[in-house]
């Protein structure tokens, strides 16, 4: 957590493979991403890492269940089990009855459940949330930080929120907050 410009994505970015910093260690489950190339912290984030974006980046003219499908076909599995497993992470988010609809047909709660639909669909053990309810109402809101609380706690899937939203941050079980570029406080609740 942390106002505009604190280094919140940054610190995201770096602990999700996206880049690299350019002092210090970081370990993912033992691992010194830092020494890893370009190919094996794709690697890292194909299979161990799931991102969910302010925007939803998802595609205009695909379906939600291709759109959930997407990361599949970087795996290599057969259509069937894209199939499959996208019908499953779209029904795990509410939305098992919107396969065939396109973005510009879902609101923007429904899009964003999509987006995590999409992240989940490869299992990560780790999920980063960048500002993931930017963009949507307070009930909204809600509902999507239920939805991943329960990812955290059903299926125990790590869940990095950046946010400057404090009804946001009290949800988690931890704040970090980040100013200028430094971690200013680190608090886990009890």
């Amino acid at each position: 957590m942390g106002p505009s410009g604190s280094g919140k994505s940054t610190l995201m970015n770096i602990l999700g493979c996206l880049d690299i910093a350019t002092t210090g260690t970081y370990l993912y489950e033992g691992i010194a991403v830092e020494k890893l190339d370009a190919d094996r912290r794709s690697l890292l984030r194909r299979y161990a890492l799931g991102f969910i974006f302010q925007g939803f980046n998802l595609l205009a003219r695909t379906s939600a269940q291709d759109n959930v499908e997407l990361p599949l076909l970087y795996r290599g599995l057969s259509r069937k089990d894209r199939h499959e497993k996208a019908l499953a992470a779209l029904t795990s988010v509410g939305l098992g009855d919107k396969l065939r609809s396109s973005p510009a047909e879902l609101s923007g709660g429904q899009q964003q459940r999509v987006a995590i639909a999409r992240a989940i669909v490869t299992e990560p053990s780790t999920l980063f949330a960048d500002e993931p309810t930017g963009n949507l109402d307070s009930v909204t809101t809600r509902d999507v930080m239920e939805l991943l609380t329960r990812l955290n706690v059903d299926r125990g899937i790590t869940v990095l929120i950046v946010t400057h939203a404090d009804d946001v941050a009290a949800c988690a079980k931890r704040t970090v907050l980040i100013k200028d570029g430094l971690i200013e406080s680190d608090v886990a609740k009890t």
